[in-house]
């Protein structure tokens, strides 16, 4: 994607991101751009072409084996090294906890405002066939990077696993701000993703 393509998908990850997925048009995104509808489409001629950028926007910041990527360490081009780096001597399955703390902490997600981007994404799949399809590839992928390190640190039942830390790691942030008993929902969310790890630790000792 050259740079004036993500310029505009960055124009149009804030509408959706700042204003809700119903902001999102084509029009919308060339006035936020600063072109004329018919510039836009030189760029992007349908509809679904934008929402295909959208996504292939995504996945290139979380997976793909670019420079940015590699600089992310919840990238599949990364994750291993970034792993085995920042894992602490004598650890339980330090590779999986590299991981989960790398994703908690969401550098991506920062630069995508991912936390009010995602909810909106995922409500837009609901009635975007085309962004339903591709969600299921961007969240192919994060569970395809869970499954490999937990293969790797011979965790049993790799795929129940990771869909089961997917789905913690992905809607538990947003339950936690509804709990008014909680003060922190970042800090909450983290004990709770961990303490699922250390029951994954406590089942494979017992075995």
């Amino acid at each position: 994607m050259n740079e004036r393509k993500e310029q505009i998908i960055g124009e149009a990850i804030k509408i959706v991101a700042n204003e809700g997925y119903g902001k999102l048009s084509m029009r919308a995104v060339a006035r936020k751009s600063g072109l004329k509808l018919g510039a836009l489409q030189y760029h992007f001629p349908l509809w679904g072409d934008l929402l295909k950028g959208i996504a292939e926007y995504i996945m290139t910041k979380y997976f793909g084996d670019t420079e940015l990527s590699r600089q992310n360490p919840i990238s599949l081009a990364n994750q291993e090294n970034y792993a085995q780096s920042h894992a602490r001597d004598g650890e339980t399955w330090p590779q999986l906890r590299a991981l989960v703390k790398a994703i908690l902490k969401d550098e991506a997600g920062a630069e995508l405002n991912s936390e009010t981007l995602f909810p909106q994404l995922w409500a837009m799949a609901q009635v975007e066939p085309i962004m339903d399809e591709l969600m299921g590839e961007i969240y192919g992928q994060y569970l395809d990077v869970l499954e490999r390190t937990l293969v790797e640190s011979d965790v049993p039942n790799p795929r129940t696993h990771a869909r089961a830390l997917v789905t913690l790691l992905e809607s538990s942030i947003l339950f936690l701000h509804w709990d008014k008993r909680v003060k922190d929902s970042l800090e909450s969310e983290g004990e709770l993703v961990f303490a699922y790890v250390d029951s994954l630790t406590s089942a494979r000792s017992g075995d």
